[in-house]
């Protein structure tokens, strides 16, 4: 449905949309089962180049640069993912709130791969510091769950549990664990 979308955005000339629109393209490839990085980066490319042409404001920019990075990271490409995540932080978008966060849990994923498990968990902290800030916003049950499983694999079990409790308060699951009242330290 998506694909068919983009098709009559292309008809009706709305770059914007469209830029957009393969944006989250890409994003879906990624989170599909499995991953289809080499479809993630085609449609990520594309909206790269149309960046300029589409007026893509900080948050779209670093959604392309964070997307781009996990297509590259699931490639086994580490080099070239954390390579994308320094442009991010040079180009001054890296704070657009959820793509940052994402970017920070990458980061801890790709520091995991390179047995620097102090700053992964570094990352990984820095991320549920964040998360918390936002309490239950819509869409980030998923942002702490990454952060659970990861605190998980370093052996945090009780800085997982809260990541975890915090997913499920996300999805209306249990208010009563506040991811603002159990902020990782």
């Amino acid at each position: 449905m998506a694909q068919k979308a983009l098709s009559l955005l292309e008809v009706a000339e709305d770059f914007r949309s469209q830029t957009r629109l393969r944006i989250q393209l890409g994003v879906l490839h990624l989170q599909s089962d499995p991953p289809l990085p080499h479809e993630a980066l085609t449609l990520l490319d594309q909206a790269q180049a149309d960046g300029s042409f589409a007026s893509l404001n900080d948050a779209d920019r670093s959604r392309i640069k964070v997307a781009s990075s996990r297509a590259r990271f699931i490639l086994g490409d580490h080099l070239e993912a954390a390579a994308i995540l320094a442009e991010l932080d040079d180009s001054g978008v890296a704070d657009a709130l959820l793509a940052g966060i994402e970017a920070l849990i990458l980061r801890a994923q790709i520091c995991g791969t390179q047995g620097r498990p102090e700053e992964s968990i570094e990352h990984l902290r820095a991320a549920a510091t964040r998360l918390s800030q936002l309490g239950y916003e819509h869409g980030v049950a998923q942002l702490w769950f990454e952060v659970g499983s990861l605190l998980d694999e370093h052996d945090l079990y009780r800085e997982a549990a809260i990541a975890f409790r915090s997913a499920g308060a996300t999805t209306g699951l249990s208010k009563a664990a506040s991811a603002q009242s159990n902020v990782m330290s």
